[in-house]
């Protein structure tokens, strides 16, 4: 048994903290989880999984549980022992903590109590000799958070840039997995484009100055059409940029109109549309299951129902084989529904694996 296994590992004082841990109802609000640590797992640590069989389990004349739920309930125990090692070791590391901390105040934008903490962080990274792994995976998640926040001026923004791709090198140099397991994966942000790019862009050169300059234009400037103008002449003319590097940047800016259409703005998807668009005609488009039903989405909220006709047909056989034909179907069948054909829409759906 996992659980038994995995018990039989802490020391006296560790159980007890255990046992303390699961009886906080904010923490825990299942009480047999509570009866079994004490009534079945605590005074039986060195039982088998093979003492046990299939029978019924009893603790005594007031317990009796199924093999079923026996086996559930351990499941949530271990479940919460693995809470409570992630936040004991989280206590060990007063690094961690406070990035922990700082990460989960900057999701809330509760900007005027992590400031403190990033402050903190800092003047410990500035005290700091040496640096494990766990350290270094941590910072780098601090360093991301500041750059989703979207609330960084541009120098600052350039600055930490720099850092994050120097932590980048320092934990590949340093770490055992640096072969299997990339940084960059350890935190997926909005702004995943310029990671990307600091693979093979020197950082600080005229490229990626202008390539972050036209994005913050966007993402800062009130006149969204002439600066989705700006992104496609930039596109159009920067051939030094890879057709995976200009994708990037249309799903970058694209993302980000998204989740300001999401809120309410409508108007927006014609301009994420246009992008899209663009990209098309110009072929710097990778295309995947859930791009192809937005692009045919995005042009009926546009009014251009035939062109989304025209898209889903032609760019079908571009899906991967295994989900091309329901995708296909699901995307034409939404397509007659904003362009009101009902019958076909119908028709259409009867195709769609769901």
């Amino acid at each position: 048994m996992k659980i038994v296994n995995a018990l039989e590992t802490l020391s006296d004082k560790e159980l007890n903290e255990f046992n303390e841990f699961i009886q906080i109802t904010f923490l825990n609000s299942n009480k047999d989880i509570i009866t079994l640590l004490n009534e079945y797992l605590l005074p039986n640590l060195s039982i088998t999984k093979k003492k046990l069989g299939n029978n019924k389990i009893q603790f005594c004349k007031e317990y009796e549980w199924s093999d079923i739920k026996f086996r559930k309930e351990c499941h949530n125990t271990l479940e919460l022992l693995i809470d409570y090692i992630n936040l004991k070791r989280s206590k060990q590391s007063t690094l961690r903590k406070k990035i922990h901390d700082y990460v989960a105040l900057s999701e809330r934008n509760w900007e005027f109590i992590s400031s403190r903490y990033k402050k903190a962080i800092i003047n410990e990274k500035e005290e700091r000799t040496s640096w494990s792994e766990i350290d270094l995976a941590d910072y780098y998640i601090f360093l991301k958070t500041q750059i989703d926040s979207n609330q960084l001026p541009p120098i600052e923004s350039l600055k930490v840039y720099a850092e994050i791709e120097q932590v980048r090198r320092e934990f590949l140099k340093l770490s055992t997995l640096s072969s299997k397991l990339d940084l960059e994966n350890l935190k997926q942000g909005n702004f995943e484009l310029t990671t990307e790019l600091y693979r093979e862009i020197t950082p600080f050169n005229n490229n990626l100055k202008e390539v972050y300059k036209k994005i913050k234009d966007l993402f800062d400037g009130n006149n969204i059409e002439t600066n989705i103008v700006d992104v496609k002449n930039f596109l159009f003319s920067n051939d030094s940029l890879s057709k995976t590097h200009k994708h990037k940047i249309i799903e970058q800016c694209n993302g980000y109109l998204a989740s300001r259409l999401n809120k309410g703005e409508i108007h927006l998807a014609r301009h994420i549309y246009s992008l899209y668009r663009f990209a098309i005609e110009n072929s710097i488009l990778i295309l995947y299951v859930a791009n192809y039903r937005n692009i045919a989405y995005l042009a009926c909220k546009a009014g251009e129902y035939q062109w989304a006709l025209n898209f889903v047909e032609k760019y079908k056989d571009h899906l991967p084989i295994d989900e091309q034909e329901s995708a296909y179907s699901f995307t034409k069948a939404r397509t007659f529904w904003y362009a009101q054909k009902w019958e076909n829409a119908i028709e259409t759906l009867r195709n769609v694996e769901y």
